[in-house]
């Protein structure tokens, strides 16, 4: 009977596992180049767990204080330096075979935009690629919004061109992001299960290669 009773918690909170979303919330995030500070000080992100997107049952704060005190903890800027970018680029081509599911789920599915407000300034050197750069950006983001939001009124953005003869990118971007944990347990079984037919694939070469003389 105990046995039982355990059993059935442990498949509800599998199911309310399944069918709940994280909710990002970001206020008052800006990056800019122009000044030695490239993030601004009052910033907030916020992280909750909502079952079946509704009912909050974890949240978490973090504030400029907290996101160094983890980063110093980690070392992720150390971390970051030391990642060989070549290494990564050529191993991305040695694996031309790239799963179309994770894609499909990581870009078209995984992601949901509840509400962003967004402002973009953005200039190079040369105008004419000023030009170039804000257009493909104002198509792609502008896409994106329409697949992604169905209210029209919780979407504000602004993409502002600055011909100043200088490199210069300032964002500022406030919004609520949804990511279902369902997709993230998809994808994470798809890589698991991609890895271990490689590695299948890897031992039966090896015992190939020792059965054949020459």
């Amino acid at each position: 009977m105990v046995f039982l009773f355990i059993l059935i918690i442990f498949i509800v909170l599998n199911i309310m596992l399944l069918f709940s979303k994280i909710i990002i919330e970001i206020e008052n995030f800006k990056v800019t180049s122009q000044n030695s500070k490239h993030i601004n000080n009052n910033y907030k992100i916020i992280i909750k767990l909502k079952v079946f997107g509704l009912i909050p049952i974890f949240q978490k704060v973090y504030d400029k204080n907290k996101i160094d005190k983890i980063n110093k903890r980690l070392d992720i800027g150390k971390k970051i330096k030391k990642l060989d970018v070549n290494k990564i680029i050529e191993s991305v081509k040695e694996d031309k075979k790239i799963n179309k599911d994770v894609i499909k789920i990581f870009i078209k599915d995984m992601f949901e935009i509840i509400k962003i407000s967004l402002k973009i300034e953005l200039g190079t050197e040369d105008a004419a690629l000023t030009a170039i750069i804000i257009g493909i950006l104002s198509t792609i983001i502008s896409i994106t919004l329409r697949e992604k939001i169905k209210n029209i009124n919780a979407q504000r953005y602004k993409i502002i061109p600055e011909y100043c003869n200088h490199n210069l990118i300032n964002i500022d971007i406030s919004g609520i992001f949804g990511i279902k944990v369902i997709h993230i347990i998809n994808i994470i079984y798809i890589l698991i299960k991609e890895r271990k037919v490689k590695l299948d694939e890897r031992t039966s070469n090896r015992k190939s290669y020792g059965y054949s003389y020459e």
